[in-house]
């Protein structure tokens, strides 16, 4: 009779010797114990890889592999390829996890018939406080297009990968995007729209470390851009499949270009032509949701004024973000 774990854990590893070992053990310690833990070396420069081999020694659940550096999503892919597990859930290895987190998730996933159960996050800063992403208490089975519309909400069911976990199947034609940095919000729809449903538990178990470093807070660079391509791609996914929602990924396309936009034009070096596109949006569909009795006002009054003027826009938001920075 062929083992199939419960759970399989995707670790993408990269210079991370400092908290390594405090994320392991948080997996290890899990009192689902039915779990195979993939630990993917991509390539550290530091002692990341050797601590990844030390802990396979000691555990015969956890597998590594070392690989030359691509980037997380392809280490994300090289951990699916060998996956083994009923179902799938990733820990970002500066991060760590509630000891509870992968039994409750799978004890709600398989009570509810869910093929995604997933569970709040709190984010650590620097002053070790937690802050809660979902302020709320309560549990939620969302059936597909409940949690469709929940996921542009991004309030209880976020673009992280890391607080869910997958029936495995779930990902027979789909991987991680490597050619991008916002991949999470790039896969994520499109797992939702194959689930029958998702369950939610307002419980925050994955405990997010709050980096400065980290990519996506660091001085803008071209590959920030990404944001916009990937809520284009969203836009266009939601305009055929659901065009219910389709506004408000609209609106957060139409935010998104503004914001990169005021963000990008701040660097000296990025030429301001090239940038262009971000506000080449069509009027018409702006012109709709000006009109539209699902947006907020605040979101039709941001959206009157860049049909207005772009520039009246941008300058406000520009001088929003100096008060508020």
């Amino acid at each position: 009779m062929i083992f199939m774990p419960k759970v399989s854990i995707i670790v993408p590893v990269y210079n991370v010797e400092r908290y390594l070992p405090e994320c392991i053990e948080s997996i290890r310690n899990q009192t689902l114990t039915d779990v195979e833990i993939i630990l993917v070396d991509d390539g550290s420069p530091d002692n990341s890889g050797f601590i990844c081999d030390d802990y396979a020694s000691r555990d015969e659940r956890i597998k590594v592999i070392h690989k030359n550096n691509k980037g997380q999503s392809s280490a994300r892919n090289a951990g699916l390829e060998i996956a083994t597990g009923e179902y799938i859930g990733f820990v970002d290895s500066d991060d760590w996890i509630d000891s509870e987190m992968y039994g409750l998730l799978y004890k709600n996933a398989v009570e509810n018939n869910a093929a995604i159960a997933a569970c709040n996050i709190a984010m650590m800063g620097p002053d070790k406080i937690f802050t809660n992403f979902d302020e709320g208490t309560q549990d939620i089975l969302f059936t597909k297009i409940e949690a469709m519309e929940e996921l542009i909400r991004n309030k209880k069911l976020t673009f992280s990968s890391c607080n869910k976990i997958y029936e495995r199947k779930l990902f027979i034609n789909f991987r991680y995007d490597e050619t991008i940095i916002f991949e999470d919000m790039d896969i994520s729809y499109r797992l939702l729209n194959q689930a029958n449903s998702v369950f939610y538990t307002a419980r925050p178990m994955y405990f997010y470390r709050y980096n400065e470093s980290s990519t996506l807070r660091e001085k803008f660079n071209k590959k920030r851009l990404d944001e916009y391509t990937v809520v284009g791609r969203m836009y266009n996914f939601y305009r055929h499949q659901y065009p219910q929602f389709s506004e408000q990924v609209f609106l957060n396309l139409h935010n998104t270009g503004v914001s990169l936009y005021v963000e990008a034009t701040e660097e000296l070096w990025l030429n301001q032509g090239e940038l262009d596109f971000l506000l080449e949006q069509d009027k018409t569909e702006l012109r709709a949701l000006k009109d539209s009795e699902n947006i907020r006002m605040i979101d039709k009054i941001r959206v009157g004024l860049f049909l207005l003027s772009p520039n009246l826009r941008i300058g406000l938001e520009r001088l929003f973000k100096k008060i508020k920075g």
